[in-house]
């Protein structure tokens, strides 16, 4: 099954906005990145 029988909609179309901010804006995924070496998840 594909990730929409879990996610609704409005839910993919948000991390597809994010996907782009991301993108467009490197040094935020960057941080992200680095805040990862600093937590357990």
């Amino acid at each position: 099954e594909g990730i929409e029988h879990h996610l609704s909609w409005n839910s993919i179309d948000r991390i597809a906005d994010l996907v782009q901010v991301m993108e467009e804006n490197p040094d935020i995924a960057k941080k992200l990145e680095a805040s990862k070496t600093h937590h357990n998840f």
